[in-house]
């Protein structure tokens, strides 16, 4: 088999037997010059022969850049391909740690202002909570108070749950010894 690589997909093509190229297309100047057909026909003739020609392959890997193998191919089909597509994955993982060590602080920060925030809105509650009862609107008072009570509990847990899950998703998955 022979590899090509076409407008950035690794396709693998079968050799072809000698002769087999001018058979296709002998077979298909047969089909356009059949004057029994239609042009429908004729159409769908040609795509049928074209379709049994057609082989591709999709190749993927995990690695931040292709196989030895593949980067060969690049050598052979662009000057210096290569060391252009490794230049390029160094670049997008200097970008990505440049990234990262800005994101992560600023999300810390962020995560901390809510939470102080929260605090706040907290306590002001339940001072309102406290004077509305102290000053006889108990109905009012048990409103302000649960609700604020729910709400910070539903916020706690679902900020948990969804840390938790951001975790379990950002993991490596690693295979499991079967001793």
């Amino acid at each position: 088999m022979s590899d090509k690589i076409i407008s950035g997909n690794y396709k693998k093509e079968p050799d072809e037997p000698k002769g087999e190229k001018d058979t296709n297309d002998k077979s298909i100047k047969a089909i356009i010059t059949d004057p029994i057909l239609s042009d429908d026909d004729k159409e769908k003739a040609i795509l049928r022969t074209i379709r049994k020609r057609t082989i591709s392959q999709t190749i993927s890997f995990e690695a931040p850049y292709p196989p030895a193998e593949m980067l060969k191919q690049y050598n052979d089909a662009t000057p210096d391909g290569a060391n252009r597509i490794l230049l390029m994955v160094e670049k997008q993982s200097n970008h990505r740690i440049k990234l990262e060590s800005h994101v992560i602080p600023e999300q810390l920060a962020q995560s901390k202002l809510g939470q102080y925030f929260g605090f706040i809105l907290g306590i002001l509650c339940l001072i309102a909570t406290v004077t509305l009862a102290l000053t006889g609107h108990d109905a009012v008072a048990g409103i302000v108070g649960g609700t604020t009570i729910v709400g910070l509990v539903a916020v706690f847990v679902t900020g948990k749950g969804r840390q938790k899950s951001d975790i379990k998703r950002k993991e490596i998955p690693t295979k499991k010894n079967p001793d």
